[in-house]
């Protein structure tokens, strides 16, 4: 299961085309290249790598959940959320 937390705090349910998602999927939502941002325990968040350079938003309710998941990091623009084993991990 995938999905999807817009910049405007806004969520929506991932359809991919198989049971994994996709590069290209993942990289459609971020609107560039990926960055894995792993969460302890918890699924993994997918971001758009160069996101300060791009003068993407911030996503603060991505970023409230990377926070109070012991990251340190501000995110930006969309933001896709895919469970661990869905073809991802965070050496992607």
């Amino acid at each position: 299961m995938a999905f999807i937390i817009y910049a405007d705090g806004e969520y929506q349910h991932l359809k991919t085309q198989g049971k994994e998602v996709t590069l290209e999927e993942a990289q459609a939502v971020v609107g560039g290249y990926v960055e894995v941002v792993p969460l302890e325990g918890y699924p993994l968040l997918l971001v758009n790598e160069n996101g300060i350079g791009e003068g993407l938003e911030v996503n603060q309710e991505a970023s409230r959940i990377a926070l109070t998941r012991g990251q340190r990091h501000i995110l930006l623009g969309n933001v896709l959320v895919i469970q661990r084993g869905e073809g991802w991990d965070e050496h992607s």
